[in-house]
């Protein structure tokens, strides 16, 4: 959907194809494990306030 006008994204997450092939091949899943391991929470939560 892209990102709605006026909206404040929290956290992104990219996960078409051209975000991980290189690194992943067709191993959508491990990139998004990996994405979730190196996610700053604390950086989250100061954009969700």
């Amino acid at each position: 959907m892209g990102n709605p006008a006026g909206a404040a994204p929290i956290l992104v997450m990219d996960v078409f194809e051209h975000a991980f092939m290189v690194d992943y091949g067709l191993k959508r899943a491990d990139y998004i494990a990996s994405f979730f391991k190196n996610i700053d929470w604390k950086a989250a939560e100061g954009r969700l306030k």
